[in-house]
């Protein structure tokens, strides 16, 4: 089976190693900062301190800058260029766009607009979360970046709607200060450039820069993505009954593209045991235990001095909040998607 396949299939993660013959990798901070120019980069500003709650986007301040200034000292800060597709950002900078190159890893159709790039600072993270679409392949292109990875249905790790995105599901665990015990493992690995890491569908990920970063990704269909997008149009219908929201998805369009996709394979038809690719370094991710994750919590916690708690919002929105999750969550969304097909 060749390597296109494997990251197809495979229901674990994966790193690959020595594959991708990205002409980026060999990029300086020079050339860089020569692509870029003097673009207006919108960014997410967090702290690198202690906070109680994990930094969700719409909690950090958004500023404006150039590449370059990401090199200036920002004490207390951390700055994320995270999650922009490049079918909106560097549409004119062609010698960026042209070297982005899936075709080594066995996509040569997927290009710059097939892509996202996120680029940030020491600190700069991702909040725990799960995607609820396809299969996420990342390429790191500078710097190293820490991934630390469960698998769907891993227990305690409070998922929640809030702050609601269409196709993303949080954790309530703050990874980057924590504060809490836990009660397993989990994967964990340090890309660097050139490494490939494959995160197979709905896996729960964590995400820090370790230095200066920059990564890109694609992400590739799953045979459940239809079935998804009938539970997100559920989700979004009920948070529009209780907050403002302009990104209302047609449930009558999500099951026609479900009522459309009933004559393919069911995903559990065609899995097979994958055999490495011979001319791929394939490695598997390091598993902490549960002791081994508590001595990493514990040093990512004392890297900070614990803040003040902020007092509680009041309680009726934590009870709203707490019953929307319960309504939201993935096994009632299931059953709902599931009775509206049957109907």
């Amino acid at each position: 089976m060749d390597l296109k396949q494997l990251i197809l299939d495979t229901d674990c993660p994966l790193v690959i190693k020595n594959r991708s013959k990205c002409n980026l990798l060999s990029w300086t901070i020079e050339d860089w900062t020569k692509a870029v120019g003097q673009d207006l980069l919108e960014i997410r500003c967090g702290k690198t301190s202690f906070t109680e709650e994990p930094q969700w986007d719409k909690t950090c301040t958004i500023k404006k800058v150039q590449f370059k200034d990401f090199f200036e000292e920002k004490p207390g800060e951390f700055w994320y260029f995270d999650y922009k597709h490049l079918c909106q950002w560097f549409k004119d900078k062609e010698d960026l766009r042209q070297q982005i190159d899936w075709s080594e890893l066995g996509f040569p159709e997927l290009k710059a607009d097939d892509s996202t790039i996120w680029i940030g600072t020491k600190g700069a993270h991702t909040p725990c979360h799960q995607d609820t679409y396809g299969t996420n392949m990342v390429l790191q292109l500078y710097g190293k970046k820490l991934w630390l990875l469960w698998p769907p249905g891993t227990p305690d790790l409070n998922p929640t709607r809030f702050p609601f995105e269409e196709s993303s599901i949080f954790s309530k665990l703050n990874f980057f200060s924590p504060n809490f015990q836990p009660s397993n493992g989990c994967f964990m690995t340090i890309l660097e450039p050139g490494d490939v890491l494959v995160v197979p569908h709905k896996w729960w990920h964590y995400v820090e820069n370790l230095e200066f970063s920059i990564s890109v990704n694609a992400w590739l269909p799953h045979c459940r993505d239809n079935f998804e997008r009938i539970k997100e149009s559920v989700a979004t219908i009920l948070m529009k009954q209780f907050y403002n929201s302009d990104s209302l998805i047609s449930i009558n369009e999500a099951l026609n593209i479900i009522q459309a996709s009933k004559s393919k394979k069911s995903e559990k038809e065609n899995r097979k045991i994958i055999k490495n690719d011979k001319d791929a370094n394939i490695v598997s991710l390091q598993w902490l235990n549960e002791t081994e994750f508590n001595e990493f919590l514990k040093n990512q916690k004392n890297r900070f001095k614990k803040e003040e708690e902020v007092t509680s919002t009041g309680q009726s929105k934590t009870s709203l909040h707490d019953l929307l999750d319960a309504i939201m969550s993935d096994d009632v969304l299931d059953l709902i998607a599931n009775k509206l097909i049957k109907n």
